[in-house]
């Protein structure tokens, strides 16, 4: 009987080529010594990048300590990815600058009153980052987009873990995180203008604008706190889960008219439940 491992090397690569750099990766590897051996050698993944984007050389920061096959596995999942989207459709763009890990992405409302279109990301630098979107003064052609870095704006003290805004209010910006407080942001100048500080008792998961005055918050303990963003911010209503066996995660999905004051909220959890406010 034939066995894998009888094939002559270069054949036993090829197969491999078939099958997507992630699961190599994390299966794959995970199955026999030689196997994990082979897919150690940064010789495999330079030919498997070779494979997947015709030998050009990925253009990827290699971090202290990193060895040469781990950025050139990276190399090649980017690649897959890129790959997978469509280059003729999809352009993809590295955003570079923080120096923490990312925890959270939101996207800024351009359409609404003529604003910059801002991607901001909350880090474990204890700072939220804004770049450029492309097409709004991103130069055409650049993989990076560090140069377009707008503000890294600093105030927490902890991991921020949740961000969040709407549509009709595109310069406001609210920022939760691990130190139990909710800061509210201009984006457009960088300012903080508002922060609550003393209505958390625990970390904030999660953010949602239902309305443009409205903030919901959820914490680790399984609070849900609404809040009024007219200065200065002010506690609405409060709801302790009973029902969610780990936190809550406030979803918004429908706003009221101006004259009645309805808007709804949905949060779901681990355990599957949903609390539903009007």
């Amino acid at each position: 009987m034939l066995h894998l491992f009888d094939l002559p090397p270069e054949l036993l690569e090829k197969i491999l080529f078939y099958l997507p750099p992630t699961q190599l990766i994390v299966r794959v590897s995970a199955t026999c010594r030689r196997l994990r051996t082979l897919l150690r050698s940064d010789s495999f993944w330079k030919r498997q990048y070779a494979a997947l984007v015709c030998a050009t050389p990925p253009s990827l920061s290699t971090s202290r300590g990193e060895q040469e096959a781990s950025v050139w596995q990276r190399g090649c999942v980017e690649a897959q990815f890129s790959r997978h989207l469509g280059r003729n459709t999809v352009t993809t763009t590295t955003l570079r600058g923080p120096t923490g890990g990312v925890d959270c992405v939101h996207l800024m409302f351009p359409e609404a009153h003529g604003s910059v279109g801002l991607v901001a990301a909350g880090c474990r630098d204890s700072s939220i980052y804004l770049w450029r979107r492309r097409g709004h003064g991103a130069e055409r052609g650049s993989r990076s987009m560090r140069g377009n870095i707008v503000y890294r704006m600093e105030g927490h003290v902890g991991w921020v873990w949740c961000l969040g805004s709407h549509r009709h209010r595109p310069e406001l910006l609210c920022s939760g995180g691990w130190d139990s407080t909710i800061h509210v942001w201009d984006a457009v100048v960088a300012k903080m203008v508002a922060s609550i500080s003393k209505q958390h008792r625990a970390a904030i998961l999660s953010l949602a604008l239902p309305e443009p005055n409205t903030l919901v918050s959820t914490t680790y303990d399984k609070r849900v706190k609404e809040f009024d963003l007219r200065m200065p911010p002010s506690l609405v209503a409060e709801h302790m889960s009973t029902e969610h066996q780990f936190w809550p995660s406030p979803v918004p999905t429908a706003t009221s008219t101006p004259e009645e004051r309805t808007g709804v909220c949905v949060s779901g959890t681990e355990d599957l439940t949903k609390y539903c406010r009007l």
